[in-house]
């Protein structure tokens, strides 16, 4: 089973936003999270950003949860990429596994 957060932006540079999710990939990594990150092409939700986080289980999705609250260097660049862009939606998939 894997625990996948998807949180859809609106705004932000293409250069500013891709070095922002270089950065939060290799803090996340730190905490066992898999980060993709993309632009939405089609449809009308084209020009948005998507950030997929993927953890392995409720264990590793609670332990990326708790280090998003006390990891300083998080909680700067969040804010960073909030004065460039905004959320529009976030979900959280729980996988099936088949």
């Amino acid at each position: 089973m894997t625990i996948t957060t998807m949180t859809r932006w609106r705004g932000g540079e293409p250069g500013a936003m891709a070095d922002a999710v270089r950065k939060a990939k290799r803090i996340a990594e730190k905490y066992d999270t898999e980060v993709q990150f993309g632009r939405i092409h089609t449809g009308s939700l084209t020009g948005d950003w998507l950030a997929v986080m993927r953890s392995a289980d409720w264990a590793a999705y609670a332990k990326w949860q708790d280090a998003q609250v006390a990891d300083a260097e998080w909680q700067a660049l969040l804010a960073h990429v909030r004065g460039m862009a905004q959320v529009i939606e976030r979900n959280v998939v729980v996988g099936v596994d088949l």
